[in-house]
């Protein structure tokens, strides 16, 4: 498969390389100052290009977090760090194969890194000024 024309892997869904944390300062518009709060999404990221076939759940999971404060609003990003993550890092390159893929043989006891995958753990998350959390389910579909 040619990995360059996965849709899920160019512009807006092309996985992140690094964690960062910026202020978002181009801004449409004006953020209310009163607007105080947190969005938090999940999906997967792939840290490393891996061998077999690829499906858009595959990879390693990733926290992406806008904050409002005072008028500001600011971004960060992290990993969600996974024994399967730990040990494809150790390394340098993909040890595991996608989820379309038989797991490895030779590692019975293979990290849990994409059966689930790790976005499955955390839900997307909205934190209300009153500092609770609503948390909500995105459905994911494929049409066929």
């Amino acid at each position: 498969m040619d990995l360059s024309e996965v849709i899920t892997l160019q512009g807006g869904f092309a996985p992140v390389d690094e964690e960062i944390s910026v202020e978002l300062t181009e801004v449409q518009g004006e953020i209310p100052r009163d607007l105080h709060g947190m969005h938090v999404r999940n999906g997967p990221n792939r840290r490393f290009a891996a061998p077999g076939r690829y499906h858009w759940f595959d990879g390693d999971g990733m926290l992406h977090a806008v904050r409002f404060e005072g008028g500001r609003a600011f971004y960060q990003n992290r990993w969600v760090h996974t024994a399967g993550l730990t040990e494809e890092t150790a390394a340098g390159q993909a040890l595991w194969q996608g989820i379309k893929d038989p797991p490895r043989k030779d590692r019975p006891d293979m990290p849990l890194k994409t059966r689930p995958t790790p976005m499955s753990n955390t839900l997307p998350a909205t934190c209300w000024p009153c500092g609770t959390w609503a948390a909500r389910s995105i459905a994911y579909a494929r049409a066929t």
